[in-house]
């Protein structure tokens, strides 16, 4: 069970059942209703889930969905059903952040959203939204790598590469 103050999935399998705020889409069950009451079902198999800020990052099987608020530009379009985020390569970690969203990719940590001058490189943009992929400096990559995988973070044994067809209700009951 993956929850916060406002939201809370429920993961069994890889039927994820969510309910509570949704005044975003974050829970990703294809509306934008301001509440969800009774429990339910995400239109995909899940494996992982965290949600932060109104945004919700999915992972099933090999790819990464995202559904919610897209104000600051940390996602890649607004979502109130779990859509394949735009990644800049094969991900090891995902952040999300209050204002961004953050990848590890070939070791290297980007990310995209509110811009600020500690967080990222050039730093003559502050305060601006960033919509492409921009690198993280080495202040903030040292706090990123000290992240522990849990409400806002993801992290994965393989690289995810955004490849694979989930959509389909056959996959509902593989494992990976």
């Amino acid at each position: 069970m993956v929850w916060s103050t406002d939201l809370s999935f429920f993961i069994a399998g890889r039927h994820c059942f969510a309910a509570g705020d949704n005044d975003s889409g974050q829970l990703g069950v294809g509306s934008d209703e301001e509440t969800i009451s009774i429990p339910t079902e995400l239109p995909i198999p899940v494996d992982d889930i965290i949600s932060h800020g109104g945004v919700t990052i999915i992972r099933s099987g090999n790819t990464l969905l995202a559904c919610g608020d897209n104000r600051q530009r940390q996602l890649f379009g607004d979502f109130t059903t779990p859509t394949p985020l735009d990644l800049p390569g094969p991900v090891m970690k995902f952040i999300a952040g209050d204002q961004n969203a953050f990848v590890q990719t070939d070791g290297a940590w980007v990310g995209r959203g509110r811009y600020r001058r500690d967080f990222f490189i050039p730093a003559d943009l502050d305060g601006r939204f960033i919509s492409g992929w921009f690198p993280v400096t080495d202040e903030h990559a040292k706090k990123l790598d000290a992240q522990k995988h849990g409400n806002q973070a993801m992290f994965f044994p393989e690289p995810i590469t955004n490849t694979r067809d989930i959509t389909s209700a056959e996959n509902m009951h593989q494992t990976e």
